[in-house]
């Protein structure tokens, strides 16, 4: 299945859905009865987007990579200060598929991803 960003025409994603996964989501629309009856069911379009729509997703950003030695890392001690440069925009996930870029944004003491741009940033994500 191939997804757009509302007003981002140009940014998709592709989810591929193992069988169990179809199962699951084929068993959630039918009935009690229906299930009795019946073990294959071809889902419409639009109950299939229906239920992809409920799919639950992760996303995930990383603020910042620093390369330390071991030394350093064992010499570090509360109260230390680790320097590192941000970028504008981070890259942002699902799984390891950057989907776009967005910056992060501060309010009330809760970050936040904001000003979402269709080309993620080349930073690595594992």
């Amino acid at each position: 299945m191939i997804f757009f960003l509302k007003d981002y025409n140009k940014s998709g994603f592709s989810i591929f859905i193992d069988a169990p996964h179809i199962d699951r989501l084929i068993d959630t629309i039918k009935t009690k009865n229906e299930k009795a009856v019946e073990k294959n069911v071809s889902l419409s379009e639009r109950q299939l987007e229906h239920l992809v729509k409920k799919l639950p997703v992760t996303l995930t950003s990383q603020l910042s990579n620093i390369n330390l030695t071991l030394a350093e890392l064992m010499a570090l001690k509360e109260g230390d200060i680790i320097s590192a440069s941000l970028p504008e925009y981070f890259p942002v996930f699902i799984g390891k598929e950057a989907l776009f870029s967005a910056a992060i944004t501060e309010n009330r003491g809760k970050l936040f991803f904001s000003e979402f741009n269709d080309q993620p940033n080349e930073m690595n994500h594992d």
